[in-house]
């Protein structure tokens, strides 16, 4: 079996052999970068196909199976495409756009003798003929000619016979070899299936030919050219327009909204970030947050700047109830080494004002208040070349490797660093099917060290989102993702709901937490070494959003709980 398939940046030609079920032979050319209609010769030592190069110019190609020695047989700026052999296998029969209608897209059969090169005109008319199958010295084709596009044969004395006469269209003929019936691809019941017809006597089409061939040409250009310029204004567009209004118990009212603006080309791209935390009137002035960033895009060096005023009610497990004012702004560069791996940096210089809810303790000390003028660097590798489904990656790695410090400007000291390596890779076991797994490592240290939270439906399933706060990590999550459900429809007295491509899932997640001397309860039951397991699905709307639904059971790797722990949350996998 013959057929190309795309690899990197052009087409390949691939040989499978079906009895030894492997491919046998591979042929790339780096000036061709399309690849399509491939066809054996008679004897099975060269092929033939249509070629597109990078100039857009589609030709004809003879390839020497034994060599891989390529001939190029026509050259010229038509477009030239579905070639096959004579049964000799000394001319080749092939759809080209060069007849006297070409420009207004017509596409007819032409024969060229391989020796001599010569493109001799066989169908004529403005119409498309395509896909042409010799045999018996017959030529088959599909051609629209009348409206649906169909199956005919231009005979021996060059006359035409329609074949088929279907009104969803007929395409791609082939002769069996008893030469009884004929087999093609066609257009019923929403979807394309392969047909069979017997072979019986058809109708003769009269079809008027002109006196000689004839091949249209591109008009020529006036070489007068004239010197001029003009005036571009940058126009942007919306790419980001949302807002929202929320309330919490604890929290109170808080709304927002974020903008984000682009030229056309995405060279400049415009952040803005505008919100108000405020719980009473007063302080409706100094709970504003604002934020506006600048990216540009125009070079392979990305570089972009913002400045930001940020203030909120902040709690976590280690310091509990605060609120914090920052103000300042922000660098960013982004470097790509190739197609998949880009290095980046980005430095935050801030003044920072936490209010503690209680005392907490800092360096030994009782304190209330911490006030810091900050810098905090961080630089990352990454490299992404993953394949994704409707849920999430399935094929390819992701790699992050991050290191960062802060430093307090005003105390001339390292206030934090930190260091992150994340490791993704996905195996692919079928179409819709692979084997994930992931190692996470995590570690900052200082007088305000970063420390994360650490669960739920994106991280550690089976614990809270809240659990694990801590500034140690080294986790690892493995999944095996398959197809669950292709097609679910529920049926309501107001019609059908349907859920396409449900994904099954089954996990074991394990992973180890350290925090100096600072322990939380939940751990103490099952030691520093944690563990989950268990099975999810994800149920994708309309490929903008995912549902998860997560089953587990938690683990110190001594013992099982005897809850299942139930997860749901929105967002692709891992």
């Amino acid at each position: 079996m013959l057929f190309s398939s795309k690899s990197k940046e052009t087409d390949v030609l691939y040989i499978y052999n079906i009895n030894l079920d492997k491919i046998t032979a591979k042929y790339q050319f780096p000036d061709i970068v399309a690849i399509v209609s491939p066809q054996f010769s008679p004897d099975a030592q060269r092929a033939v196909f249509g070629g597109t190069k990078k100039s857009g110019i589609s030709d004809i190609y003879i390839i020497s199976l034994d060599n891989g020695k390529l001939t190029q047989i026509t050259d010229d700026f038509y477009y030239d495409i579905d070639p096959t052999f004579s049964p000799d296998g000394d001319t080749v029969i092939f759809v080209s756009d060069r007849c006297s209608d070409g420009q207004n897209g017509a596409l007819n059969l032409y024969k060229m003798s391989i020796a001599d090169q010569v493109p001799i005109q066989l169908t004529f008319g403005n119409w498309n003929d395509r896909s042409p199958e010799t045999y018996n010295g017959n030529i088959y084709f599909s051609s629209d000619r009348n409206g649906a596009a169909n199956i005919y044969c231009l005979k021996n004395d060059n006359s035409i016979a329609q074949i088929t006469t279907l009104l969803t269209g007929a395409y791609d003929p082939k002769v069996t070899s008893d030469s009884n019936r004929i087999i093609f691809s066609g257009y019923q019941d929403f979807g394309f299936h392969i047909y069979s017809a017997q072979l019986e006597d058809s109708l003769i089409i009269a079809e008027e030919k002109p006196a000689g061939q004839t091949f249209w040409k591109p008009e020529k250009l006036n070489q007068k050219s004239i010197k001029s310029s003009v005036k571009y204004k940058t126009d942007y567009s919306f790419d980001i327009a949302q807002s929202a209004i929320s309330y919490d118990p604890v929290y109170g009212t808080m709304g927002g909204i974020q903008v984000a603006l682009s030229d056309m080309l995405g060279d400049n791209v415009y952040y803005f970030l505008l919100a108000n935390t405020a719980q009473t009137k007063t302080d409706i002035f100094s709970s504003f947050n604002v934020a506006a960033t600048y990216l540009n895009k125009k070079h392979r060096l990305n570089w972009g700047v913002g400045l930001y005023h940020l203030y909120d009610e902040y709690y976590n497990n280690y310091d509990g109830y605060y609120y914090e004012r920052q103000a300042g702004g922000l660098a960013h560069l982004n470097y790509p080494l190739s197609k998949f791996t880009r290095l980046e940096t980005t430095s935050y210089l801030r003044y920072s004002n936490r209010d503690f809810g209680f005392p907490v303790i800092r360096n030994g000390r009782l304190i209330t208040k911490r006030r810091a003028a900050l810098l905090s660097s961080y630089l990352s590798f990454v490299s992404d070349n993953t394949l994704w489904d409707i849920s999430g990656p399935i094929d390819g790695h992701r790699y992050n490797f991050t290191v960062g410090l802060t430093e307090a400007l005003d105390e001339g000291r390292a206030y934090s660093k930190l260091v992150m390596v994340d490791l993704r890779k996905y195996f692919r076991l079928g179409k819709f099917s692979a084997m994930a797994h992931r190692l996470f490592f995590y570690s900052s240290t200082g007088v305000e060290p970063q420390r994360i939270y650490f669960g739920g439906s994106w991280s550690f399933r089976g614990y809270g989102r809240r659990d694990n706060y801590i500034k140690n990590v080294l986790f690892s999550s493995n999944e095996l993702r398959f197809p669950l459900i292709d097609n679910l429809y529920i049926g309501f007295p107001f019609g059908a709901i349907g859920f396409r491509a449900i994904r099954g899932a089954i996990f074991l997640d394990a992973g180890y937490f350290a925090d100096d001397d600072f322990r939380f309860p939940e751990r103490n039951i099952f030691g520093d070494l944690l563990g989950s397991f268990g099975t999810g699905f994800r149920v994708s709307l309309g490929r903008v959003i995912l549902l998860r639904f997560d089953f587990s059971r938690r683990t110190d790797f001594k013992r099982i709980s005897k809850t299942t722990n139930f997860d749901f949350f929105f967002g692709w996998n891992f």
